[in-house]
């Protein structure tokens, strides 16, 4: 019993102190924060995979990315150009793990607004989904297959090329190929 009313006193002090310094005991909240991260696989997203430009020393002109922009959607043998992985760690790689595929390229079309290669792409590994949806992953990048390099004069120009998987990166090779949404 006296235990109770020792609680009971201790709750009625620490109102009247409350009040004597006129605390709001209750805290306000002045915007939502939702902790669930509200996405469903497949996680669908867009990007701009590639621009015009000069690249570790080769130039890819704009006729060049148009002409091959469905390159990535051809298959030879057991090698999917639509794959999308971590680090260019793709199917023609040795090392390369079932585990670097997160998902498969579903779109591609040329922006000429933007100049820019543009890629439709759906993730099916929750935890990369996670990061897109997040921000945390922010740019890709390409591997481009030329068919043949013209040299004009210390300009090496990359010609029939073909696109043989899309790739999550941290520092693309085009520091404009970044995620969209």
């Amino acid at each position: 019993m006296r235990k109770m009313t020792l609680q009971k006193d201790l709750l009625e002090l620490s109102k009247q102190v409350d009040d004597f310094f006129n605390f709001n005991t209750l805290g306000e909240i002045h915007s939502s924060l939702e902790l669930s991260d509200d996405f469903e696989l497949p996680y669908q997203f867009s990007c701009e995979a590639l621009h015009p430009g000069t690249y570790k020393g080769f130039t890819l002109p704009e006729t060049e990315i148009i002409m091959a922009q469905n390159t990535i959607f051809e298959q030879t043998d057991n090698y999917a150009n639509n794959e999308i992985n971590k680090d260019h760690k793709n199917n023609r790689k040795e090392g390369s793990s079932v585990d670097d595929l997160v998902g498969k390229v579903t779109g591609a079309s040329y922006d000429y607004s933007k100049k820019a290669y543009i890629l439709k792409g759906e993730v099916y590994d929750e935890t990369t989904a996670r990061k897109i949806h997040n921000k945390i992953l922010k740019y890709v990048s390409l591997r481009i297959n030329p068919g043949r390099v013209e040299h004009m004069g210390m300009e090496k120009i990359a010609r029939q090329l073909k696109f043989e998987e899309l790739s999550f990166v941290r520092a693309p090779g085009d520091p404009n190929a970044k995620i969209l949404n």
